[in-house]
């Protein structure tokens, strides 16, 4: 029944509930909820946590482009910046993932759009753009900045693997052949 069903829901992210005025989303894809005046209601306390899962049945394939915009009307903004390197890196585009993702680790003031594991994941990320492009100092640097950061400790465990795999390929470049 209804009710159990309730009971059972397991949510982690308050911020898709909402009161029907005064908010907006913002960001074309992997939306906000941005409450559009300041008032005291705008944060509803609640037990209630949202657990939002991909469906692998749908493309992504309107993805790059939603992203891509997002990025260009929010261009200095560290989460919009964020999801579109992250998609360029899915997307195997090294050269410009680094680039966004760079620009993305260069922002002073993350707020709360962006957390340490964004960064962190972020530098991981851009080990592999320069590993992939075969620029081994950078990708060396990004990916001993990840232990600095104190990231998901499968991002770090993937990373001292890439640390080792790119130690072993600057000191060996043959092996590219």
């Amino acid at each position: 029944d209804s009710e159990s069903l309730v009971q059972n829901m397991v949510v982690q992210d308050t911020r898709r509930i909402h009161r029907r005025r005064g908010y907006y989303w913002r960001y074309p894809c992997h939306e906000l909820l941005i409450w559009g005046e300041k008032s005291d209601d705008a944060d509803v306390p609640s037990d209630i946590h949202i657990q939002h899962h991909r469906d692998m049945s749908k493309s992504r394939s309107q993805y790059l482009g939603l992203l891509e915009l997002g990025y260009l009307e929010n261009n200095f903004d560290p989460r919009a910046t964020y999801y579109y390197g992250r998609e360029l890196h899915n997307l195997h585009d090294w050269g410009n993932a680094a680039l966004v993702l760079s620009r993305f680790m260069r922002f002073a003031n993350f707020e709360t759009l962006v957390t340490l594991d964004d960064r962190a994941h972020a530098a991981q990320m851009l080990s592999v753009c320069y590993a992939k492009m075969q620029l081994y100092p950078e990708a060396l640097i990004w990916a001993e900045h990840v232990e600095t950061l104190g990231g998901n400790p499968m991002d770090l465990e993937a990373t001292k693997k890439n640390v080792e795999s790119i130690k072993i390929l600057q000191a060996n470049p043959q092996q590219l052949v």
